[in-house]
């Protein structure tokens, strides 16, 4: 099968890596695949060929069985790019996320009711969508046609257990932890992560202290509010840092509680590590593990995070541990990732 792939840039955020684990993928089962790519960010390696591309270049089309865009602007590149006569060349568009559901925090009404259905229009050449999980099939039937929308759940990356952070890292954590009890979340720093509540919990749980790796456009804001809450002294933002799961290995709590995701890749990294995880409601933490595997708490609830947050004990730790690792396993892994995209470009390719 000859594949191509289009996304925005090389970056190291998530749509990228889902990209960049299919390709990992197709290229081990023995398929052809290119990726072209608009922006000059280059951070992830692909074993195939790569091409920086403008709205002005041609793509040979028929040269491939699949191409696969991911974001607005490869959307709209095949919108306007795709021949109008009929080739057998299939397209198929993946969006990472909740159109209008997570731009409207961050944009307001108007600007946000544009730039959806802006996302929307240009996917409108596309034989199939591809979204996160059946949560996001729900979503945008609303939208289009239910028999175009496809889903499949993301994997992992293929990560290093055994890898180490840097030994400066490492002292910075093990002394900041000292004997608390170590919270992590390795995520982008914006409220649609949800870390407010994370530092608005912790002001009445002195054995908790709270790691926070990334950057992002509300990391200034979240450095105040930590200083307003007069907590800190418990709260240590690491800034970016390209390996990310290898501070897993430090934390006692995993915390995402986010108030919007397409689909959890960093909760995919602790399921890998065996973590203990605390989330919120969000319907795709709820579709994606059980009660019995993560912890949850009410969105926007503090008390109820605080709860959560209380409910880590050793024998708490070690059941949920299991389970979650078993999980992942049996469901995330990369084969059954390959899986379900393989039977998904097979089908529309008949």
């Amino acid at each position: 099968m000859r594949i191509a792939y289009i996304v925005s840039s090389l970056a190291n955020s998530g749509p990228i890596i889902v990209v960049n684990d299919l390709v990992h993928e197709f290229v081990l089962h023995g398929h052809s695949c290119d990726v072209f790519y608009f922006d000059d960010k280059v951070q992830l390696d692909f074993p195939c060929y790569v091409q920086k591309i403008n709205f002005t270049d041609h793509i040979d089309w028929k040269k491939y069985d699949i191409v696969h865009s991911h974001g607005f602007r490869p959307d709209l590149f095949v919108f306007i790019r795709k021949p109008i006569n009929r080739i057998k060349t299939k397209f198929i568009s993946s969006i990472h996320g909740y159109l209008f559901a997570e731009q409207y925090s961050i944009w307001g009404t108007i600007r946000t009711c544009l730039s959806g259905g802006l996302a929307l229009l240009a996917i409108m050449r596309h034989e199939r969508l591809v979204v996160l999980s059946k949560d996001g099939v729900r979503f945008y039937k609303r939208f289009m046609r239910i028999s175009k929308i496809e889903y499949a759940y993301n994997t992992t990356r293929i990560i290093d257990l055994e890898g180490e952070i840097s030994i400066n890292d490492k002292n910075k954590i093990l002394e900041f932890k000292e004997n608390s009890i170590l919270i992590g979340c390795n995520c982008g720093m914006s409220l649609r992560k949800g870390i407010d509540m994370l530092l608005k919990a912790l002001v009445t749980l002195p054995d908790f202290k709270l790691v926070l790796v990334g950057n992002g456009p509300d990391k200034a804001r979240f450095e105040q509010l930590s200083k307003q809450l007069g907590i800190e002294d418990r709260v240590c933002f690491m800034g970016y840092r390209p390996q990310a799961y290898r501070f897993l290995k430090y934390y006692d709590i995993y915390a995402m509680p986010s108030r919007s995701e397409g689909f959890p890749l960093a909760l995919l990294e602790a399921a890998a590590c065996g973590k203990y995880v605390i989330t919120s409601d969000l319907p795709i933490f709820l579709e994606t593990f059980s009660e019995s595997e993560i912890v949850t708490f009410k969105m926007e609830d503090i008390n109820d995070l605080r709860r959560a947050l209380f409910s880590y004990t050793e024998q708490a730790v070690e059941a949920f541990q299991d389970n979650i690792k078993k999980r992942f396993v049996e469901d995330y892994n990369p084969e059954r990732f390959y899986d379900r995209y393989f039977k998904i470009y097979k089908e529309l390719m008949r």
